[in-house]
């Protein structure tokens, strides 16, 4: 938790520490408890706290603290200062070996669905409304932000518009880790196509971003010419065209087209992008890399076991998807600890991928194809273990100190049980 503490007194004005009821500093540890528990519910989750963590707190005031809007801007000042603190202290970077990538953050969005909470208001046909919400994954480091909810109380809508509203705030909270302008590149499903939004953002003059997304096939495409490209460089693996193209809806609009297909799987794709200094092969490979953030959307199903709402409103929604991120990042930078502080790496992790890599080299080749050269490249995992989170469980559960329980990360990260 420590990490977590330190950026609530960095990037927040004004804790407050009670003598009754639940400080500041509690409320953010609580939430944290309350995504690595895997608690039943909210009710299992109270008599956990009261038990275990010793919180002598009534009923009605533990849940309303999930309500209060106060404590939400609280959350949000950590999770955005623990982000920024966690950039410059993960040494660890998935696209290190690409220069064209120097300077730039690569991220991926999309939305999160999860089930709607038991009391949840109704739409007009008297259904449950999931609730949804946009997250943002650095592909560099692992780390995660929420960026908006979408959905939810019986109301449904979009993600592109919530997309728009929102986007200016999160790439402002990143140019200004960054301090220089257009230095963030997004990665985002066929659902956020807007390619005058996306054109407009490539031209601002502050707080600019550029795009790779896919191009939908209803979406009315003009060729203007080919654009120039090495063919026989590896990084241009599987490239069949590279054009400048418009579209109908907007004749001034314009964008890179790529048309790339797998050598490994013969599958062909196309992608937009407003990244015009980089090679097609590398804006290929990158939309490809936007696959993990499914995976850390996998993590908290799967083995944070976070299917389900937390409460009704907003603020609730906006909470749990502030708690998730919060926990996923300490756990990376739990990682990043025992990767740079005691050389205990996840090495049944990197194995496992290696022999996954020379199964696809083999079916590729008996197909008459080969594995893209620049999948090599990208040797970071790109899940977290179950083990590792079990580990950690138990030992907060032990309340042991951490170096006690330093043998015990060792065994679960080095080997499968």
């Amino acid at each position: 938790m420590r990490p977590m503490i330190d950026a609530a007194h960095s990037w927040h004005r004004g804790l407050r520490h009670c003598d009754e009821g639940v400080d500041d500093l509690t409320f953010l540890q609580l939430g944290v408890h309350r995504i690595l528990r895997n608690n039943e519910s909210g009710r299992d989750f109270f008599q956990y706290a009261g038990d275990a963590l010793d919180l002598q707190i009534g009923k009605t005031a533990f849940f309303d603290l999930f309500h209060s809007k106060a404590r939400l801007e609280l959350l949000k000042n950590t999770t955005v200062g623990l982000y920024r603190d966690g950039c410059h202290n993960i040494e660890t970077d998935l696209l290190g070996s690409f220069a064209q990538l120097e300077g730039l953050d690569v991220i991926a969005g999309d939305g999160h669905l999860l089930a709607a909470a038991c009391h949840s208001q109704r739409d007009y046909k008297n259904r449950k409304v999931a609730a949804n919400s946009l997250f943002m994954l650095n592909v560099r480091n692992g780390l995660m932000l929420p960026l908006a909810s979408v959905q939810g109380d019986g109301r449904y809508a979009h993600e592109m518009p919530v997309l728009r509203e929102h986007l200016p705030g999160f790439l402002k909270q990143t140019i200004a880790a960054k301090k220089r302008l257009k230095n963030v590149l997004l990665l985002l499903d066929p659902a956020f196509n807007d390619t005058v939004f996306w054109t407009n953002l490539n031209q601002a003059q502050q707080f600019g971003a550029l795009v790779i997304l896919p191009q939908k096939d209803n979406l009315s495409v003009y060729g203007y010419r080919s654009l120039d490209f090495d063919r026989d460089d590896p990084i241009n693996a599987g490239i069949l065209s590279f054009d400048l193209v418009g579209f109908a809806a907007d004749h001034s609009t314009t964008m890179h087209r790529i048309v790339y297909r797998d050598p490994e799987t013969k599958h062909t794709y196309r992608f937009l992008t407003t990244a015009t200094d980089l090679s097609p092969g590398l804006v290929a490979m990158l939309y490809l890399l936007r696959w993990r953030i499914e995976k850390a959307f996998d993590v908290f199903k799967n083995k944070l076991h976070e299917r389900k709402a937390w409460g009704n409103g907003p603020v609730c929604q906006q909470m749990q998807a502030h708690f998730a991120c919060m926990a996923h990042n300490l756990i990376l930078l739990l990682s990043e600890t025992l990767k740079e502080g005691f050389g205990i790496e996840p090495l049944k992790l990197y194995q496992k991928r290696e022999k996954a890599l020379e199964r696809r080299e083999m079916t590729a080749k008996r197909n008459g194809g080969f594995v893209n050269p620049l999948i090599k490249l990208i040797k970071i995992p790109s899940q977290i273990s179950c083990q590792l989170i079990r580990c950690l469980r138990n030992g907060i559960a032990s309340c042991r100190r951490f170096y006690e329980h330093l043998p015990d990360f060792r065994r679960v990260m080095e080997c499968y049980l």
